[in-house]
């Protein structure tokens, strides 16, 4: 075994459902108090404070669930598993979360599943949440209602959104501070901002509203890494505060302009503003600045914005909008900016027309692999509107890269990079021998050179490259789908996975020429998950219920400690290690060792599932998957006990962990894929010897 079994094969998520009986606040005699929410209909709790969620009918509802929290003193948890949990007990001027909208007296941090699996449905024609104090929401899509802050807010509340959908409902706050961080808001009323109130928006998504996306009086404003689209009152109007916008995409909003300043400050920084629309001539389609606004704009892209007189920007008189150079604007007309170093005016960037999916968080547009705005930006480095180093465009890839070929990195001008193939440093996808290509159901790669390899996959799936292109490879007694290989040279290697027709294990081999099939030693409905050959005459494979033994004529089953066995790695004919399958993380993580006569089982001392296994020497072993809790985790032995290394965190979302690859004790790789916020993208870490950091890919 080299490499990993896909994880979107393998991964199985075990989740502690409470049944039928009142859900008791879970604290182990410490606070906070955590609520687990157990049935789905709407319904008051019966005695709140007691300590006890629970409804007359049994179970803890959502609504019991706040009603406790909201009696008990000090910052509790409600947790939500997968499903629809409906809010339709109507009643208007109750305070006390018994009708309506639920309403948030103590603090309180609701988490679901994500926001693509817990969905909360308001009914009630007050909303979702009405605020009076902090609150937190994550993993959860909020549907016909949205949050709110009752006015005057309790001193010091906030509001931290993360991994969430508001759809037909919007964000309303005064003077208070919100994070709102891996979300999408849409086809409501977007975000209302009055009375100083601050918001912090990062990966999130506001489109399709039926006014602004944001509205904002007096407030502060802060868009990193994030797309307005397709609002149908603009994309942004603010009036008096700040603005501040790094590596983000305003596109295609109708009616009162992409950006729309009245007394206010607004600093832009590599960015894009294309194709929005404002209806009042001289209302500049991009950005419209009047009533004194300042408006500084610094490598961003400016473009294909309509208006009658002023399509991409106008400033009326007292307002100013100015350059901080390396812009690209398509038309000046209409607006009275000046040019200074590195901007490029009256141009046309040469963008793709479609905001689509491009990787990252958010819809983007990409740039066209003849666009002016490619290494263009300023040659000293992309920078957000305090100066600080810009590293990833807005879709989480690196920036600078070198897209012109010239041999040096520069950023290019606008909030993505353009990613040129076979970049040094940086991630690519291929064209393999099918549709689609990037997407294909590949388990596992194996290179032998930069110009030689294979991969295997699906459906019999073979594929082998020879230094420029993927050819597809056949084996007989198809279908298969493959799981694992292992090449020891050009002329000798192995492959193991599922036989589908004949409902058994599979094990085909390469001898230089072609594949062929080799029978296992048993008839057994299970498939092969590892391989690992020494030599040719010596290897293991390994599965649920199989641990078989190559002699260098034939397969032998043996006795295994462990029943269910995911991957093996041999360092020689007389030491090894196997993995188990994937378990609940709440059990003893275990692994098995080869001594060459036995296996023996290894404890690891922890609770854990860690089906994922590298070996980089011997006792230096490397497993992956998931610890308490269902997070992500990596462990290692250096033959003197196991440590866990910490991991990224990502504050929006999480990430499964689905294969790990040791190049050296100080270089090595996991993957997976992420869940919630990022649902389903790809996800890479790298390991440096001291500690493991997350490296942009270039497709999902």
């Amino acid at each position: 075994m080299r490499t990993s079994l896909s994880f979107l094969l393998a991964v199985t998520m075990f989740l502690a459902v409470i049944g039928a009986a009142p859900a008791q606040a879970q604290s182990g005699g410490a606070e906070p108090l955590v609520f687990w929410v157990n049935i789905n209909t709407d319904a008051v709790d019966t005695a709140p404070g007691n300590g006890m969620c629970a409804t007359a009918q049994g179970g803890c509802s959502l609504r019991a669930a706040v009603m406790e929290a909201n009696a008990h003193a000090g910052p509790d948890t409600i947790a939500l598993t997968p499903g629809d949990f409906g809010l339709t007990i109507t009643g208007s001027g109750e305070d006390q979360s018994a009708t309506g909208d639920l309403d948030i007296l103590d603090p309180v941090f609701i988490r679901g599943e994500g926001r693509g699996s817990t969905r909360i449905l308001c009914s009630t024609g007050e909303g979702c949440f009405d605020l009076k104090t902090s609150a937190s929401l994550t993993g959860v899509t909020l549907s016909g209602g949205g949050v709110r802050l009752s006015y005057p807010p309790y001193p010091g509340t906030e509001l931290n959104l993360s991994d969430c959908e508001i759809e037909q409902g919007s964000v309303n706050l005064a003077n208070t501070r919100a994070r709102i961080h891996g979300c999408r808001i849409h086809h409501g009323s977007g975000v209302s901002l009055i009375d100083g109130a601050a918001v912090s928006l990062q990966n999130t998504a506001i489109d399709a509203n039926n006014v602004q996306g944001i509205y904002a009086i007096g407030s502060t404003v802060h868009i990193y890494n994030s797309t307005l689209s397709a609002n149908q009152g603009g994309g942004i109007f603010i009036n008096g505060g700040q603005l501040h916008i790094a590596n983000s995409t305003i596109s295609g909003n109708q009616g009162g302009s992409g950006i729309l300043a009245q007394n206010a400050s607004v600093e832009i920084a590599s960015s894009t503003i294309v194709k929005n629309v404002a209806s009042t001539a001289g209302s500049g389609g991009g950005i419209s600045a009047s009533n004194g606004a300042t408006v500084a704009l610094r490598n961003t892209i400016l473009a294909d914005n309509t208006n009658a007189t002023a399509p991409n920007c106008s400033a009326a008189t007292g307002a100013t909008v100015t350059s901080k150079g390396y812009n690209i604007l398509s038309s000046t007309t209409g607006c009275t900016v000046s040019a200074v170093t590195g901007d490029q005016f009256n141009v046309d960037p040469l963008i793709e027309s479609m905001l689509k999916d491009n990787g990252g968080h958010t819809q983007t547009h990409t740039l066209q692999t003849k666009s002016r705005a490619i290494d263009r930006g300023n040659p000293g480095g992309c920078t957000d509107v305090d100066g600080k180093p810009l590293t990833i465009d807005q879709r989480g890839y690196a920036r600078p890269q070198d897209g012109d070929g010239d041999s040096a990195a520069r950023c290019d001008v606008g909030a993505v990079e353009l990613i040129q193939r076979g970049q040094p440093g940086a991630w690519a996808c291929y064209d393999l021998a099918t549709p689609n290509a990037c997407r294909v159901w590949l388990t596992d790669m194996e290179m032998l050179s930069a110009s030689d390899g294979w991969a295997v996959g699906e459906q019999g799936g073979i594929l082998r490259w020879n230094g420029s292109v993927w050819s597809p490879f056949s084996a007989p007694n198809q279908p298969y789908t493959l799981y694992d290989l292992d090449m020891l040279s050009t002329n000798e290697g192995w492959a193991v996975g599922y036989q589908m027709r004949d409902e058994r294990a599979a094990l085909v081999r390469w001898n230089g020429t072609g594949w062929s099939e080799v029978m296992p030693p048993i008839s057994d409905p299970h498939a092969l998950t590892g391989v690992s050959m020494t030599s040719t005459s010596s290897g293991w494979a390994v599965g649920e219920g199989a641990l078989f033994r190559w002699n260098g004529s034939a397969w032998s089953q043996w006795t295994s400690p462990v029943e269910r066995l995911m991957q093996v790695e041999m360092i020689s004919a007389a030491d090894g290690w196997a993995s188990e399958m994937h378990h609940s993380a709440m059990d003893p993580a275990r692994v098995m060792h080869w001594n060459g006569s036995t296996w023996s089982e290894v404890p690891l001392q922890m609770d854990a599932s860690l089906p994922w296994l590298d070996v980089t020497g011997p006792g230096q072993v490397w497993l992956a998957g998931e610890g308490p809790g269902n997070k992500p985790m990596i462990v290692r032995s250096n033959g003197g006990g196991w440590t866990a290394d910490p991991l990224p965190v990502v504050a929006y979302s999480s990430y499964w962990l689905g294969g790990i690859r040791m190049l050296s004790a100080t270089d090595g790789w996991a993957w997976g894929v992420y869940t919630g916020g990022r649902e389903g993208e790809s996800l890479l870490l790298h390991w440096d010897g001291s500690s493991w950091s997350i490296v942009p890919v270039p497709m999902t």
